[in-house]
């Protein structure tokens, strides 16, 4: 093993090189951790960054829908971008009819279907 690579295993934290403990079933037991490290630093570092620039985003959409003299497919562009994400999408509804077994029913065919290949 590389230098490098010895130190930073060593200045791993323990808990992450160490066994999760498990129950009967093979479920982590209760308190334990697949990831006890948390999230690497680069990634926490990155997501402020990101935060940080978000505001300065969406200005750049707000002087854009506002610019009047702006190209109005531009405009266009930067107004969707903004509804898309701060309007939320309404729930679509679905409406089914006939009996719950007659469902089933077409379910299990579909299903048989599927399992000959035809």
């Amino acid at each position: 093993m590389g230098a490098k690579r010895a130190q930073k295993a060593a200045e791993k934290p323990q808990s992450r090189t160490a066994a999760v403990q498990r129950d009967a079933k093979g479920r982590i037991a209760g308190g334990g951790s697949l990831n006890p490290g948390g999230l690497p630093k680069w990634r926490k570092e990155l997501t402020e960054a990101l935060k940080d620039s978000a505001q300065s985003a969406a200005n750049l959409l707000e002087r854009v829908i506002d610019d009047e003299g702006a190209d109005m497919q531009h405009r266009i562009q930067a107004a969707a971008v903004a509804l898309r994400y701060t309007v939320p999408t309404p729930k679509q509804q679905v409406e089914v009819s006939g009996s719950v077994s007659a469902l089933q029913q077409i379910d299990a065919e579909t299903l048989r279907r599927i399992a000959s290949g035809g």
